[in-house]
């Protein structure tokens, strides 16, 4: 059983690295702006309101417009929490870069470290989903963990877009659980 979980944890692993820093899209980089306002700005509680707050000369609202913010604040919050854990490994001028215009990072290596950290911390939330689906399923637990580890929606959507996604669908599978108990 333990190799068994090992072996499928390293292949699905492997196949989320490899993933993580090579593609990306637009989208990210509203919950990145988002995050960066909540944790490097200090605007907590007021990260809505910020593009409307700038000039209108500013490139963030020449670029978004003032109404860029419209997920729920757990979509800005949980990356802003990791990106204040993690900010000593951000190089926040190639993050801006990245906000303000994907394009012109593709010019730089540092593209593919600004788009690892921001998809980092679904790997949290990804690996709890599959460690709950092997508790939910008991007996087919392992055949629904090797499945989810392998699993190309999640790839795509989480590793691939960097979508928020999987932190809900944790929610969700938690309730499931409990519901369960």
């Amino acid at each position: 059983m333990k190799k068994f979980l090992i072996k499928w944890l390293l292949i699905g692993l492997l196949l989320r690295l490899i993933l993580m820093p090579f593609t990306a899209h637009s989208d990210m980089t509203a919950l990145d702006l988002g995050a960066f306002v909540i944790s490097q700005k200090g605007e907590f509680l007021t990260f809505y309101d910020y593009l409307s707050k700038l000039e209108k000369a500013n490139p963030l609202v020449n670029l978004y417009g003032v109404g860029l913010f419209n997920y729920p604040p757990l979509a800005y919050l949980t990356p802003a929490l990791f990106m204040a854990i993690l900010s000593p490994f951000y190089n926040f001028s190639a993050n801006y870069v990245f906000m303000t215009g994907m394009d012109k990072i593709f010019q730089t290596a540092e593209l593919f470290k600004t788009i690892f950290l921001l998809k980092l911390p679904y790997l949290l939330f990804d690996f709890l989903l599959a460690f709950l689906l092997l508790k939910i399923f008991k007996e087919k637990g392992h055949q629904a963990f090797k499945i989810w580890m392998i699993n190309p929606l999640t790839l795509y959507a989480t590793f691939a877009m960097g979508q928020f996604d999987i932190i809900p669908t944790l929610l969700v599978v938690t309730g499931i659980f409990f519901a369960f108990k």
